[in-house]
C-alpha cells in the first residue's frame, strides 16, 4: 500500500493541546485527495486565518499562537500539509518513484484552496506561513490573490517567480549556491540542495545521534558542548516527543519531496511557476522572523525584495518584524511578539 490511510490517523491518540485548541479532519479525498489533520481554535462563524507550517514541524508547531490570534475574533485553523504528520492521502512511494508533480506548488495551493472550500469559506482572511510554509503562503495569494486576501511570511520571505528571456536580452549569469558554497573553508551545502539528494530521507529517519536530538549529524556536531537545556523554555520534553513520534511514524520522504520539487535539482520548479513569470503579490503582506535568524539571508536578495515593486505591489507591503533574542522557530520561541504583529498587521487591512 502506497498511500497512507485515513483510519491510521484517526486511531492514533489525540494530541494535547493548549486550552481553546482542538485537532479535527477534514475530508477533501473527492478533490485534492487528502484528507487533512487540523488544528482549530475561535468560531467558525469569524473571518478564516489559515497558519502553514514549515520542515520538520507540524500544525502543531503553531499551538502557541492559535488562541490569542482566535480571541482576537478569527477562526484559527492550521493544517498538516501534504507529507506531514496525521495528514493522509499523499503517496509513501521510495525516492525514485515519487511523482514529484504532487509536490509542485501549484498543487499544493491547490490543496490549500480544497480546504478552504471544504471548510466552507471561498475566501480567506489571511494565510501566514513560517519557513517552507511561508513559500507556501506567499504562493498562495500570488495565485489566488481573489481567496487569499492578505499574507504573511515568517522566517523565510518571498522572492518573485522566475522569469523567461526577454526579447534579444542577453542571458542572465545564474549564481550557482551550491560552487559558491563548495568554495569555502570547510565546504558547505546548502540545506535545500541537501534535503532533495536520495540519502537525505535515510540521514533523517536514522540521525546518529538518536531522533530525539534537535537535527542531524551537522547540527548535532554544532550544538557539541551546548546546553540543550536552554531551549527547553519554549520547546519542553513533552513537545518535543510529540514531532518525535509523528516523524518516526511517518518517515520524512513525504516532507522532503517539498524540497526536490521547489530546487533546482528537478525541471518541476521552473517549468511550473514560469505560469506566473512577471506576476507580483497584490495584496497586503508583511514579514515576521527571529532577529537572529539566519534564514533571512539564505536566498541572495530575497529579503529586500518585498520593497521591490515588481515583486510586491506598491503600498501592499506592511514592512519587516525582527523579533530581537528569537532564532528561526520564532512563533514557537516567542509566540507572544508574533501574535502582537499578526494583530497589527490585521488592523492595517
Amino acid at each position: 500500500m502506497d498511500v497512507s490511510k485515513d483510519q491510521s490517523a484517526r486511531q492514533l491518540p489525540p494530541m494535547r493541546l493548549l486550552a481553546g485548541v482542538t485537532e479535527d479532519y477534514v475530508d477533501c479525498q473527492d478533490s485534492c485527495g487528502l484528507t487533512w489533520h487540523i488544528l482549530k481554535a475561535g468560531d467558525p462563524e469569524n473571518p478564516l486565518v489559515l497558519f502553514c507550517h514549515g520542515y520538520p514541524e507540524l500544525a502543531y508547531s503553531w499551538r502557541k499562537v492559535l488562541p490569542s490570534v482566535a480571541e482576537a475574533g478569527y477562526y484559527c485553523v492550521a493544517m498538516d500539509q501534504r507529507g506531514y504528520g496525521r495528514t493522509t492521502g499523499w503517496s509513501r512511494r521510495p525516492f525514485h518513484e515519487v511523482e514529484l508533480n504532487d509536490f509542485v506548488f501549484t498543487n499544493l495551493v491547490r490543496d490549500l484552496v480544497c480546504l478552504v472550500y471544504r471548510l466552507g469559506y471561498t475566501k480567506v482572511f489571511s494565510i501566514i506561513g513560517h519557513d517552507f510554509g511561508a513559500v507556501s503562503s506567499a504562493m498562495a495569494a500570488l495565485m489566488r490573490p481573489d481567496i487569499f486576501k492578505s499574507t504573511v511570511q515568517l522566517s523565510h520571505p518571498h522572492h518573485p517567480a522566475p522569469t523567461p528571456r526577454l526579447g534579444d536580452q542577453p542571458a542572465r549569469a545564474k549564481l550557482d549556491i551550491q560552487a559558491e558554497l563548495a568554495k569555502l573553508k570547510p565546504p558547505r551545502k546548502h540545506y535545500k540542495w541537501y534535503n532533495s539528494t536520495p540519502e537525505a530521507a535515510s540521514d533523517w529517519d536514522n540521525p546518529p545521534q538518536g531522533l530525539n536530538q534537535s537535527m542531524p549529524d551537522a547540527v548535532a556536531h554544532n550544538m557539541s558542548g551546548e546546553d540543550h537545556a536552554k531551549t527547553e523554555h519554549w520547546l519542553p520534553q513533552d513537545a518535543l516527543q510529540v514531532y518525535c513520534d509523528e516523524w518516526k511514524r511517518t518517515g520524512f520522504q513525504g516532507a522532503l519531496n517539498w524540497y526536490r520539487a521547489q530546487t533546482a535539482t528537478t525541471p518541476q520548479s521552473t517549468r511550473d511557476m514560469l505560469l506566473y513569470a512577471g506576476r507580483k503579490i497584490e495584496v497586503p503582506c508583511a514579514f515576521i522572523s527571529g532577529k537572529q535568524d539566519w534564514g533571512n539571508f539564505q536566498q541572495p536578495g530575497a529579503f529586500e525584495s518585498y520593497e521591490d515593486p515588481k515583486t510586491v505591489k506598491a503600498g501592499c507591503f506592511r514592512g519587516v518584524t525582527l523579533v530581537d533574542g528569537a532564532g528561526h522557530w520564532v512563533q514557537q520561541e516567542q509566540p507572544e511578539a508574533v501574535v502582537k504583529t499578526i494583530l497589527s498587521f490585521f488592523k492595517t487591512l
